[in-house]
């Protein structure tokens, strides 16, 4: 199948997961071109490489979660979502059709600001500290370790680990200064 990546879930590279919608199915599959589907992976592409918006050549078991059907918790999540598709036990053969030029810019900004966050992190304390101030900024929340997530669940904080427009102020905000601070002082 080729799939459109709509939503990658955070997951342990070379694991593949999220939501994507199938642009090209062969022969008797056809019917399921342009359905959403929920897509678990094994990758060997590099890291990286497959971002919203790139479509993917991929193989796997496909099968139909079926809503009347008992369905466990996230199978549950999966058909509320809309994808009633699952590939899985299988693996992503190439990217057939690589994502935009933005969502590759906004991949390297992410990749360089969780860079820059740990780049000073030598010990377990200051490394603990990078990866929440990396999950409150980017919104990775895969970046916590168990115990933090354990932690902020408990302490009703969780919430803080949501990409919002809060967020997004931030960022702009400061892109602004950066901006005419820049003007002002190079010309």
């Amino acid at each position: 199948l080729v799939l459109r990546i709509d939503r990658p879930f955070q997951t342990q590279w070379p694991r593949l997961g999220g939501f994507a919608t199938v642009v090209e199915a062969p022969g008797v599959l056809k019917a399921v071109e342009g359905q959403p589907i929920s897509y678990a992976l094994y990758s060997e592409l590099p890291h990286g490489s497959v971002l919203p918006g790139c479509q993917i050549l991929a193989r796997g078991r496909l099968d139909w979660l079926n809503p009347q059907d008992e369905l466990n918790d996230f199978e549950r999540y999966l058909v509320q979502s809309g994808a009633t598709l699952l590939l899985d036990s299988g693996d992503c053969l190439s990217v057939v059709e690589p994502a935009s030029g933005f969502r590759q810019w906004c991949a390297r900004v992410n990749s360089n600001i969780t860079e820059a966050l740990h780049a000073d992190a030598h010990t377990e304390q200051t490394d603990a500290l990078a990866d929440i101030a990396t999950a409150m900024l980017l919104g990775k929340k895969g970046e916590l370790s168990r115990n933090q997530k354990a932690s902020f669940v408990a302490s009703g904080t969780m919430h803080l680990f949501a990409v919002s427009g809060l967020h997004v102020g931030i960022i702009a905000l400061t892109l602004a200064i950066a901006l005419r601070l820049q003007r002002r002082f190079l010309g």
